[in-house]
């Protein structure tokens, strides 16, 4: 059995934010070894609900650690991410910002 063209579409979305969340918990870990336990997360209002259930379970594997999160607009995020404002971004669909790697 094979899936559809948009079950692969999913598939291969789901492995890269599988990835992404792997790379995350790395980071997580350094930051739990001796930098900063702060992280501000900016996110589009779509990314909010698949966040929650990662979040809680991320914050229960590191106590000491504090996500300062902000809901706003993709471009928002973006340019949070680009300048500064925010560590990390979480979008449903990333806008198309040359100052940014997806």
């Amino acid at each position: 059995m094979a899936p559809t063209p948009a079950g692969e579409a999913f598939v291969q979305r789901g492995r890269l934010m599988m990835a992404q969340a792997d790379d995350l918990l790395q980071e997580l870990r350094h930051q739990r070894d001796g930098e900063s336990r702060r992280i501000r997360l900016a996110s589009n209002t779509s990314a909010m609900d698949a966040l929650t259930e990662f979040l809680a379970s991320t914050m229960s594997r590191f106590p000491d650690l504090h996500v300062a999160l902000e809901e706003t607009t993709s471009t928002e995020v973006a340019r949070r991410v680009r300048d500064g404002g925010a560590d990390l971004g979480v979008v449903s669909v990333p806008p198309r910002d040359p100052g940014l790697s997806v």
